[in-house]
């Protein structure tokens, strides 16, 4: 296993197969809306598919096997990542 914050250039062949790259990718990192650095990621890198949950934010229900959900703190700090 990888350590959380190491970065992976390849591309990603399956979101099934990736939630791990996804982990080590992003958590801990704040997302930004135009740099990716050691401590940031910019969210246009993130799936086409994709939705950044913050705090009591209201969601749907609906279940989308290939959407990465990504939660953050109020600083944008990812905590979790998970496809659904």
């Amino acid at each position: 296993m990888k350590p959380r914050n190491s970065a992976d250039s390849s591309p990603l062949a399956s979101p099934k197969n990736s939630l791990e790259n996804w982990e080590n990718r992003l958590i801990g990192k704040t997302l930004h809306a135009t740099d990716t650095g050691p401590t940031t990621f910019c969210i246009k890198d993130l799936p086409e598919e994709r939705r950044i949950i913050k705090p009591n934010d209201a969601m749907t229900e609906d279940y989308i096997e290939e959407r990465l959900n990504v939660y953050v703190d109020e600083h944008f700090v990812v905590s979790q990542v998970e496809f659904g």
